[in-house]
């Protein structure tokens, strides 16, 4: 009792009419009290009332508990300025450095204020008001009702939480009653009140909230998270009206400055950090991240008010934010908003959305800066975006993504522009593939970016911040290396690279583009690469290390050749191929690598140009260039030009020397090419020849092969024997017919197009070998003669047609005086006698004779009417009785029609050096051809 008495000595009374004023008012826990006061319309000269209310502790309570049943102080102007001309009421608690505001006019509802002291003081003032006469009018009088309650802070668990789990409200400053300091919260959450919450808050107030995270882990960030998923929580005045018909919802910025209550956070410990966003009246309020270990809270309310609250009581007055320190790494993904990227510092990685909070009207901005000859690859795993914060005014769009081609700030080229509705190429897999998942199919080009350039960007715009809309993506970029040696030939994958004419050994690696691969979506592959001297250069080549990818295929060495081989492989599988190039459109294949056990490998060219080919199939997601892989080197050396003439060879028949009885010729081993009109195959007749598995006299090769085809048709030695022949023919025809006991041996290989056979003589000493050819068609292809006057049975048969063979041969070798066919039948004559008689010269002798007739018979005319001449006239006078004479005969002369064959000219086949390309062939047994001569006596 004695501590009671204390308690009201130290206060102040004032007298006044009303018996509610001036006095102090204590009570029982549990228990509801009624204070009225009342001035009369009559009573205008008492200006003040004052009614403290004292929570003594114990049983008396510790914070006391005001609720506003009745309120009608004067009129209500403005929330800023001169808002109470007549009256108003403040609320003062004891060991509080207020500025207070005022409260007037009616209020509506129920309103309560909860102290956070044990002593409240409330001053109701009247203001003088002789002079305004319209305002005495317009007032019914000033009534004032409340009921208040003491409670325990125990049971206070809104503002202060439970025993069990009490909240961490701040420290608050010394220097100032609403200034509040939240050092750690990352040991246990924060939790930012406003003043008196859960009840009415002061007017005329601005309080500061400094969340910081002073202690940091090595290599970590901190970061503030501030965040109210209760809507119920958060009540910032932003309406006159105490009641309000629309959504419940956050008004942001503007919308709060009719009242000026509001809160603003600030990126940083200052007002003069970027303001990350700033709200009013109530809802949910989305999550806020700073950017740094610091965040600035201020809240501000209006100097004037009229108090109201919805009713029934549904939602807090004033506000509660939760607040927590959350540690990510300094290099973590989404931990700026600007970032450059270079291959330098890695060469792929991540990219995200910014974990923290971003203002109105930024752009975040990610640089991607690669080396020239890169490609930048932008693959977006996730994008999406949401409105947390409805507006009744937004702009058309508030939140685009534009991805740029090009340098930051030059001429850039948009790749997309995505804003709205519409979203970015998105392959979710490629998490999944990242994780080491290899049954999902790859990420392509259609389901992401890929720059034309070395450099790149994208930009994110936030129009009105990230709490507005809130953005979320998830990115991976790649820069690729896409260089490559030489010049582009006919392909992205195939290029050539030209001799400068500089000595030196060059390297040859395997392209980086994974898009070559199966990572980049592609399962198969060829890449070439024709390394071309010049004329009077060879190419040295020499394969360091092959990567396969862990394929099985074996490399093999051919005994007839001696080269090396692939066999066998299972998916995936990675081969290399070295071919000549003699022709541009001629390959002749030299070897196959597939393995690293037969490595080093060191090939010359034959001629100024060698062919790399790497071929890959069965690739999967997971396959680029650290999967499949080769290192090689190669040279340009100075070796003598062949100048042999030309060894590309097209004539119907002929026939070549190939290599040296002497010495070796820099000619040697140049190959040659035979070629054919479409339709047609070849009969090649090798004297002094047999097959390489057989008697052979030198350890020299003749290997026949199809331009571009590993294996060989068919692999020919010099004979020991001299009597040995080989004949061939290829593409086969069937039904050919026999000769003698022997037929010729068929080459199973067909190629389409037109027919061509590569003859490389593979010289190994000093020998020759003599190679005969000869074109024949198939008379079951030739199509059908038009004339109908042809027996049926001869329509097919072409009249170039070797009996021997059941093959024709080109028409310019029938009957051109030198035997093509086994058994001479183009030369008989039988079949050229129309050729062969001067039929030219015995038209000119009938011709002669025809007209020698034709004079000799006009004489003859001539001198039979000369004879028939009359005589004299006596002797011409005849007795008219004696007959006449029979008229002399009529003679009717024809014309012979002549005839004239035409002759065919004869052509003589010459045999003529050569020059190289690949076809293919079928053997056969040989005949000796034996030439006619024929004469015709004119």
């Amino acid at each position: 009792m004695e501590d009671i008495e204390a308690i009201f000595n130290k206060h102040s009374y004032f007298s006044s009419s009303s018996p509610a004023c001036d006095h102090i008012y204590y009570g029982e826990v549990g228990r509801t009290y009624e204070v009225q006061v009342q001035w009369p319309r009559r009573n205008l000269r008492d200006s003040t009332c004052n009614v403290t209310l004292v929570a003594a502790g114990g049983p008396h309570g510790d914070i006391v508990q005001v609720a506003l049943r009745k309120f009608s102080l004067g009129k209500f102007n403005s929330h800023t300025d001169q808002g109470c001309p007549h009256g108003h009421m403040q609320i003062v608690e004891n060991m509080r450095h207020y500025r207070p505001g005022y409260w007037c006019g009616d209020g509506v509802g129920l309103d309560i204020y909860y102290s956070e002291t044990p002593s409240v003081t409330l001053l109701l003032t009247r203001l003088k008001m002789d002079n305004d006469l319209t305002a005495i009018d317009s007032i019914s009088g000033f009534y004032f009702k409340m009921a208040y309650k003491f409670l325990k802070q125990s049971d206070a668990i809104v503002r202060y939480g439970t025993r069990d789990k009490q909240k961490f409200t701040g420290v608050r400053s010394s220097s100032s009653m609403c200034h509040f300091m939240f050092p750690a919260c990352d040991v246990k959450p924060c939790y930012v009140q406003s003043p008196n919450f859960p009840g009415l808050y002061p007017r005329n107030t601005t309080c500061y909230y400094h969340i910081t995270q002073t202690q940091i882990p090595f290599g970590k960030k901190a970061l503030i998270s501030l965040k109210q998923r209760q809507s119920h929580l958060i009540n910032v005045k932003s309406s006159k009206q105490p009641l309000d018909t629309e959504e419940r919802h956050l008004k942001l910025y503007d919308d709060c400055y009719y009242v000026g209550d509001y809160v603003r956070i600030y990126d940083g410990n200052s007002t003069k950090s970027p303001v990350l966003l700033t709200f009013c009246r109530g809802a949910e309020l989305p999550e806020i991240t700073s950017s740094g270990a610091s965040l600035l809270i201020e809240f501000t309310t209006s100097p004037y008010d009229s108090p109201s609250h919805e009713s029934p009581w549904k939602y807090v007055s004033g506000f509660e934010l939760v607040a927590k320190t959350k540690f990510v790494s300094r290099v973590t993904t989404g931990s700026t908003c600007y970032q450059i990227l270079t291959p330098q510092k890695n060469d792929t990685g991540w990219i995200a959305a910014p974990m923290h909070s971003v203002t109105p009207n930024s752009t975040c901005v990610w640089d991607f800066r690669g080396p020239p000859g890169y490609i930048i690859w932008i693959i977006f795993a996730r994008y999406a975006r949401e409105t947390q914060v409805r507006r009744h005014h937004t702009t058309l769009c508030e939140a685009r993504l534009t991805i740029h081609d090009g340098s930051l700030g030059a001429n850039q080229t948009s790749l997309a522009s995505h804003c709205r509705d519409t979203l970015p190429r998105t392959c979710d897999r490629i998490a999944r593939l990242v994780q080491g998942n290899n049954t999902v199919p790859p990420c392509g080009p259609y389901e992401s970016y890929v720059t034309h350039g070395e450099q790149a960007s994208i930009a994110q715009e936030y129009g009105e911040g990230s709490l507005v809309t809130k953005v979320r993506f998830l990115a991976k970029y790649e820069f690729i290396d896409a260089r490559q040696a030489g010049e582009e030939w006919y392909s992205p994958c195939s290029r050539i690279i030209y001799s400068n004419g500089t000595d030196g050994v060059r390297k040859l690696r395997a392209p980086k583009n994974v898009f070559l691969y199966g990572r980049g979506g592609r399962k198969s592959i060829h890449c070439s690469w024709l390394i071309q001297g010049k004329s009077e250069e060879v190419v040295r080549l020499t394969i360091h290390s092959v990567k396969t990818g862990g394929s099985v295929c074996r490399n093999l060495v051919r005994p007839l050749t001696e080269s090396l081989d692939c066999d066998g492989g299972e998916f995936p599988l990675m081969k290399l191929h070295l071919s000549e190039v003699p022709w541009k459109d001629v390959e002749v294949p030299r070897a196959c690598l597939c393995s690293q056990e037969v490595l080093p490998h060191t090939v010359e060219s034959r001629g100024s140009a060698l062919l790399l080919n790497m071929t890959l199939s069965g690739m999967g997601p997971w396959d680029d260039h650290r999967t499949f892989n080769f290192e090689v080197e190669y040279e340009f050396i100075s070796k003598p030009e062949c100048t042999g003439g030309n060894r590309r060879l097209s004539n119907p028949a002929g026939g070549v020397v190939l290599g040296s009885e002497e010495t070796s010729h820099e000619c040697d081993s140049k190959p040659w090419l035979l070629e054919a009109p479409i339709g047609h195959s070849f009969l090649l007749t090798l004297p002094k020849a047999t097959l390489a598995n057989e008697s052979c006299s030198t350890d020299s090769r003749l290997v026949l092969r199809t331009p571009g085809a590993t294996d060989t048709l068919v692999v020919v030695c010099p004979a020991a024997a001299q009597d040995a022949v080989i004949q061939l023919v290829w593409p086969p025809i069937p039904g050919l017919q026999q000769q003698g006991n022997s037929r010729p041996a068929f080459l199973q290989n067909f190629v389409r197009g037109i027919p061509q056979l590569v003859a490389q003589w593979e010289p190994r000493r000093a020998s020759a070998l003599k190679m005969q050819w000869l074109h024949l068609r198939d008379p079951a292809k030739i199509p059908e003669e038009a004339d109908s006057a042809v027996p049926a049975t001869r329509r097919n048969k072409c009249k170039e047609l070797c009996a021997a063979l059941g093959a024709c041969i080109a028409q310019q070798l029938w009957c051109d005086g030198t035997s093509h066919c086994p058994d001479g039948s183009d030369e008989t004559l039988s079949n050229c006698f129309l050729e062969r008689i001067p039929w030219l010269y015995l038209a000119m002798v009938g011709l002669t004779i025809i007209v020698l007739i034709l004079i000799s018979a006009s004489t003859i005319a001539r001198q039979h009417r000369q004879k028939l001449e009359p005589l004299s006239p006596g002797e011409n006078i005849h007795n008219h009785h004696d007959p006449l004479p029979p008229p002399p005969p009529i003679i009717h002369r024809t014309k012979k029609k002549l005839t004239k064959e035409t002759r065919r000219a004869s052509t003589q086949e010459t045999i003529l050096p050569a020059k190289d390309n690949h076809h293919r062939l079928s053997a056969y047994t040989p005949e000796e051809y034996t030439d006619m001569d024929f004469e015709t006596t004119v």
